[in-house]
């Protein structure tokens, strides 16, 4: 009894120790994301008026690896009346790419251009003025486009900004945009 209790203890150690192995092995590592925005505090005033795209920059972060390189940003727009009743929400899928583990992105918005929404400034790689990011923003069933003269009439813009890395997980920045006559 004596010999077999050890050997028993040793089956018993070294088969949790290998159900332990392989299944850490089977399961990558997540990556660690973060991201924020850098020239707001998340509340921005945008005057109707003026016409002016808005300019902001983010500030991302995401672990090394090859599974966090290449992370995908989407950025995500829902329009709200003066009684924050929905008027229509959309999403830039890949709206950019985060390609070194530590990247500052400067945007603009222009809220009431639906076919030149979004521009990255900073795109590495090219010159000159970029052509913007179309924003399909659809009504509360999901039924249709809602066009810019049904935005027009947004009084807030709530802005979400997701970082997804390849590898997994998840950062998000969000920012209210407080359209003024």
């Amino acid at each position: 009894m004596r010999v077999l209790a050890p050997l028993m203890l040793i089956t018993f150690l070294s088969g949790h120790s290998f159900a332990q192995n392989s299944s850490s092995s089977d399961t990558p590592p997540h990556c660690e994301a973060d991201v924020r925005w850098t020239n707001t505090n998340a509340n921005v005033n945008y005057s109707k008026g003026l016409q002016a795209p808005i300019s902001i920059s983010l500030l991302t972060q995401v672990s090394k690896g090859s599974n966090c390189s290449n992370a995908e940003i989407r950025l995500t727009a829902t329009f709200l009346n003066s009684s924050q009743e929905y008027i229509c929400s959309g999403t830039i899928l890949q709206a950019m790419t985060i390609s070194s583990e530590v990247q500052t992105f400067n945007l603009e918005i222009r809220p009431f251009t639906q076919n030149d929404f979004l521009r990255w400034r900073n795109q590495p790689g090219a010159r000159g003025l970029q052509k913007g990011k179309e924003l399909t923003c659809m009504n509360v069933d999901g039924t249709s486009d809602v066009g810019d003269v049904d935005r027009v009439k947004a009084a807030m813009i709530h802005l979400a900004v997701a970082v997804l890395p390849s590898g997994g997980g998840l950062a998000v920045a969000e920012a209210l945009i407080r359209v003024n006559p």
